[in-house]
């Protein structure tokens, strides 16, 4: 499966995710933004950056990987009360969510919505 595939398909699960739990979603296909997708409700607003991996990340090793992506996207004005955050697939064992915050990263449990 090549790399665009398998980001792709990334995608398409978290969206699936956020609109079970009634979210309006939009992708950006291709990549060529800093979010992949933007999922809103009549609460929330989150911008999303989706990855896949084989390992389990550690927060640690999610800000270093993807320091550049991370970089691009703080500078991307937002609404103050919007989350941005970095999901991380990885097959057979599920997903590692992230908020990112100014300062760096922080493991959330769960869909932060």
């Amino acid at each position: 499966m090549s790399n665009y595939r398998s980001g792709r398909d990334a995608e398409y699960a978290a969206r699936q995710i956020l609109k079970e739990r009634g979210f309006f979603v939009v992708r950006s296909a291709g990549s060529k933004t800093p979010f992949d997708l933007i999922a809103w409700s009549s609460e929330d607003l989150i911008f999303l950056q989706v990855k896949r991996t084989t390992t389990p990340p550690s927060a640690k090793w999610a800000s270093d990987r993807y320091q550049a992506d991370l970089a691009g996207a703080r500078e991307i004005p937002r609404p103050k009360r919007s989350h941005f955050q970095i999901w991380v697939m990885v097959p057979k064992k599920g997903w590692w969510r992230y908020e990112v915050l100014p300062g760096g990263i922080m493991e959330v449990p769960a869909l932060v919505a």
